[in-house]
């Protein structure tokens, strides 16, 4: 009993999630790509990339260059220069990116499978077994079941069978040229966003249209406002109750936010995680009311009631004063419930107060000035993307670690920023007369401005690795997030080369914080039940029984009725 609920506390306490989700900047030429440390942009023209090994300038991209580089021909020359543990991460980076491919067809394929037209849902069930049995030998359960259960050769047939022509190429092509033009021409009188042809439901719409054929009804304002509209309202609720289901066996954690609309109405979200997905619970409008602790922690209870007191784990919410004292309140009536403060929130803290240090903040305000000096004048934003063909990581106005990524492109982009304001088409533009114009050359020629950036990018680098771990969605961070701040100050030290000068105020601004939200029992039971981070340290986290104990507390929180 006691071993399978330490598995259980295991399972939970991993699988426990934090808030939202933060992506790296896209790669771009010269940019984050890692293929990009051996080789570089030629000139203006992207498309062009000199090989630093082969001396030999590529066309094709990046994409061109990592086949040089990792000895594949037909497209270009193998490197015949590259040291082999180069071609050998290169190789398998393509390896990869293939297999990643593969696997989205393959996703596609099955997805596009389960569109079935004209049969009910034991008709359906026969004619995919029927299907199936008759394609293939393997016995196949569900969409996925047909990706598991082949071999990765397999899945390679099945890819090339699905782009095999069914007709006549030149017959084929112009059908689907005369298709598209209605297609887009729906999209363009309507102001659809392009980008919502990837999404997996308008291939399922297309599958569904071609399999239906010819003369197909379009369907009526009152069937998409009401009879499909309220199918799919049906549907969503019963994805949610599977969802709750899932809470059973795996316990969740409840995410409560609060944030305006554009109308500047007060809205309060509750966001279940759990199993790492996450599913929307309710949302309530709260502009009328009083956002105390007594209201929020009636919020709060009122979700648990809805999932089961025994199947929540912890409340995430952010550090603002009334949450805790609502936390004090859930204490009471739920001790087995805990209440813990975003770690994200936590971390972009800690990044706006490292911020406060006068050569960051010099550098963040000079920055800022930079860009919205570019993004509002016509001339410098053109001369800008000529120079640079790209554009800034504009700063938010909500989230402070934007901050952050806002230095970095400046930095990125230092050398051709330097060459655009030097050039005669910023001297012939008439902004560089202005005072305005005068201080953003001054800036971007200044060696003290560029040293700040530096120092703040050396600083802020390892905790929005922290970050970008709490803030994302791939896995949970419950695990991660003690150890990972362990890391983070451990890289802050090197970084300023060990200079206790520099790094102890830093460390200083970050400890209240850390100790305060990212210290508690929660955060040091999952440090020690996470074997990237266990083992490693084993003797020093066995000795230290702080973590012992946090497990401790955690099996009496989440298992009452044991006797340890």
């Amino acid at each position: 009993m006691l071993s399978k609920s330490i598995f259980v506390l295991f399972y939970r306490i991993m699988s426990s999630e934090g808030q939202g989700s933060t992506r790296p900047p896209t790669s771009k030429p010269g940019g984050k790509d890692p293929c990009w440390l051996y080789g570089e942009r030629v000139g203006s023209d992207t498309s062009k990339v000199k090989c630093k090994y082969y001396t030999q300038i590529l066309n094709g991209g990046i994409s061109r260059f990592k086949q040089h580089l990792a000895g594949k021909r037909g497209n270009c020359a193998p490197c015949v220069k590259v040291p082999d543990d180069v071609k050998a991460k290169v190789s398998k980076i393509l390896d990869n990116a293939k297999k990643s491919r593969d696997e989205k067809e393959m996703k596609m394929h099955n997805l596009l499978s389960e569109v079935h037209i004209g049969e009910d849902e034991e008709d359906n069930s026969i004619s995919l077994s029927s299907q199936r049995s008759s394609s293939s030998s393997h016995k196949v359960i569900g969409p996925m079941d047909s990706f598991a259960a082949r071999s990765p050769e397999e899945i390679a047939q099945i890819v090339a069978k699905g782009k095999q022509p069914m007709m006549d190429s030149k017959l084929k092509k112009k059908k689907r040229e005369d298709v598209l033009r209605y297609v887009s021409k729906w999209f363009y009188e309507a102001g659809i966003p392009f980008h919502t042809a990837t999404l997996p439901s308008f291939h399922q719409m297309l599958q569904a249209i071609g399999l239906f054929g010819s003369h197909l009804q379009a369907p009526l304002m009152y069937e998409l406002s009401e009879t499909c509209l309220q199918k799919e309202v049906d549907e969503t609720k019963e994805i949610v109750e599977n969802f709750k289901r899932t809470c059973v066996v795996n316990g969740c954690s409840i995410m409560t936010d609060a944030w305006s609309d554009r109308k500047s109405r007060s809205i309060m979200n509750i966001v279940v995680h759990s199993a790492g997905r996450a599913c929307f619970l309710s949302s309530h409008d709260a502009s009328a009311d009083k956002h105390d602790a007594k209201y929020i922690f009636d919020f709060v209870d009122k979700a648990i009631d809805q999932i089961g007191e025994a199947n929540v784990i912890q409340i995430v919410t952010d550090g603002a004063s009334n949450n805790m004292a609502a936390s004090k309140l859930l204490l009471e009536k739920r001790p087995n419930i805990f209440w813990t403060t975003c770690a994200a929130h936590t971390v972009n803290l800690m990044l706006c107060d490292i911020a406060k240090i006068k050569p960051i903040r010099n550098a963040i305000l000079m920055g800022r000035s930079v860009s919205v000096f570019i993004y509002n004048h016509t001339k410098p934003l053109q001369l800008f993307r000529e120079f640079t063909k790209g554009d800034l990581v504009r700063p938010g106005v909500t989230r402070f670690a934007t901050a952050f990524l806002s230095l970095q492109s400046l930095r990125d982009h230092k050398k051709e920023m330097r060459q655009m304001f030097i050039s005669d088409k910023w001297t012939d533009c008439s902004l560089s007369r202005t005072p305005v114009g005068k201080n953003v050359a001054e800036i971007i020629a200044s060696n003290k401005f560029w040293d700040n950036i530096d120092f703040a990018l050396k600083v802020f680098t390892p905790l929005v690795k922290v970050l970008r771990r709490a803030d994302g969605d791939k896995i949970g961070s419950m695990g991660f997030i003690y150890g990972d701040m362990l890391v983070a100050k451990e890289e802050l030290k090197v970084a300023l080369g060990d200079d206790e000068k520099k790094y102890n105020p830093i460390l200083e601004m970050i400890k209240p914080r850390f100790k305060k939200n990212l210290c508690e029992t929660l955060h040091k039971a999952g440090y020690f039940l996470n074997p990237f981070y266990y083992y490693p340290a084993y003797t020093e986290i066995e000795n230290d029984g702080s973590f012992m104990n946090a497990i401790v507390k955690c099996m009496h929180r989440l298992f009452p009725f044991l006797n340890l």
